[in-house]
């Protein structure tokens, strides 16, 4: 995916960035590096274009979820970057913490959904557009099921 692009699939408003965010911009091992002005100026570009998911590397900083994280300059800018584009499901990677996350955002409608598919906990998620459903699968077994039109705007911000 070219940064800040939207691509549509079956009506639906799929944007990504793309990289790690490093104070140098170098590649390492072949994964992309950028500074953090470089990410959230890709946001920039999507604030405003109802983006419905946000695909993501870097992840934000949510002490909430990961009390022990370090807050740095890559994980808040990774939190701006959700803020501005304001997505209705954000996607990430780049943590290995556990098999999944799924958290509602507080002070916009975004549910936050990371998933470890390595194999250590050999996690994905599948995304019903129109039923308006995700599931989290661990393995061959559904392990969490949110209806999103029930989501939106309706619980308070924290861990589902």
């Amino acid at each position: 995916m070219e940064d800040a692009r939207i691509y549509e699939v079956g009506g639906v408003r799929i944007a990504g960035i793309s990289g790690i965010i490093a104070s140098r911009p170098v590649a390492r091992k072949g994964v992309p590096r950028k500074l953090a002005d470089d990410y959230v100026e890709a946001a920039r570009k999507l604030k405003g274009s109802d983006v419905d998911i946000l695909l993501i590397h870097e992840v934000p900083a949510l002490r909430d979820v990961y009390p022990g994280m370090r807050v740095d300059y890559a994980t808040t800018a990774a939190l701006e970057t959700i803020k501005l584009v304001a997505p209705k499901l954000v996607f990430n990677g780049h943590m290995h913490h556990s098999p999944y996350t799924v958290y509602r955002l507080g002070d916009i409608p975004t549910l936050y959904v990371r998933v470890d598919s390595s194999q250590k906990y050999r996690h994905y998620a599948v995304y019903y557009v129109e039923e308006g459903r995700l599931e989290v699968w661990g393995d061959i077994r559904v392990v969490m099921e949110i209806r999103l039109h029930a989501f939106q705007g309706a619980s308070p911000p924290g861990q589902l």
